[in-house]
């Protein structure tokens, strides 16, 4: 099976594509200096020459602040770019993987949200997420739309090699205690989806909606201090204590759900993918980073 990788220059579509390889599938993998998922003729063209089996679509904004300062942007590559995938992937007869959030949840919910709660997104991000996904399942028949949140890994510009380089120059760090979620490693999701993209090339038809988060519920808080246990391990840490803060305490702005906890039940059902425990990949992967720093 041959898999276009779009946004395969950032935090989930890297991962995919190195898992996708270790697997043995053929992809090609597209940033977005290569295909901007917004222009209909640049999409129409570049499948016409790929000519994939299947489309991971791993393109979008997910930065809750910059989709509040560049709105039309965020509805361009969240909203309209999957539509313009979704039509195209139908019209030739390709199968589409859609990553998206749970951010189209208000987070008020006080259970973990199954793939059928009610929508109700709080902000640009969350609004234009759920647009794109309604575009992915009207105009693609073929389509999985995978659900995740707070991915994390070991890019430079991701949350936790901000916690280290705070770390390493703050007595204190503030930490928010009521945003409750699963950090998910990206290498986490691309395990998923190269686990879905296997059973679909071996003939299985279950399409739909998906939900997928790591084994473990915590806050902020609870993320940021096991980051600094673990990096104590490695490197000199001048942070000795973490700042609880709710939202209203920290003045958080734009507005975001307080949490975003995933049911994963259909996936295990239906695909047989299990959870991990986050921590075994943070651990790995601060490893990874520390050495460098030492």
């Amino acid at each position: 099976m041959k898999v276009l990788v779009t946004g395969a220059h950032g935090q989930a579509g890297s991962a995919i594509v190195l898992q996708l390889h270790q697997l043995g599938f053929k992809v090609d993998a597209a940033s977005h200096a290569m295909l901007d998922i917004a222009n209909p003729d640049a999409v129409a063209s570049y499948l016409q020459k790929s000519r994939p089996d299947f489309i991971v679509n791993a393109a979008g904004m997910n930065d809750i602040y910059l989709a509040e300062r560049q709105p039309e942007r965020c509805r361009q590559v969240n909203q309209e770019g999957p539509v313009i995938l979704a039509r195209e992937a139908e019209h030739m007869g390709i199968g589409l993987l859609h990553l998206s959030c749970a951010l189209v949840f208000d987070g008020l919910l006080k259970v973990p949200y199954k793939e059928d709660d009610p929508i109700r997104p709080v902000g640009m991000l969350g609004e234009t997420k759920w647009l794109g996904e309604e575009g992915v399942r009207r105009h693609c028949m073929r389509h999985i739309i995978l659900r995740s949140h707070w991915l994390f890994s070991a890019t430079d510009a991701g949350e936790v090699a901000q916690v280290l380089r705070d770390a390493r120059t703050h007595k204190s760090l503030p930490a928010l205690i009521d945003h409750i979620g699963q950090p998910t490693a990206a290498a986490d999701l691309a395990r998923v989806v190269g686990a879905i993209l296997q059973q679909l090339e071996c003939g299985v038809t279950e399409w739909g909606t998906y939900h997928y988060g790591s084994a473990e519920y915590t806050s902020r808080y609870g993320f940021y201090e096991a980051i600094l246990a673990q990096a104590r391990q490695f490197i000199a840490i001048a942070c000795d204590e973490l700042e609880s803060l709710n939202a209203e305490q920290a003045d958080v702005l734009p507005a975001r759900p307080n949490q975003t906890r995933l049911d994963c039940r259909k996936i295990r059902y239906v695909f047989g993918i299990g959870q991990r425990p986050w921590r075994q990949y943070l651990q790995a992967m601060l490893t990874e980073m520390c050495d460098p720093m030492i």
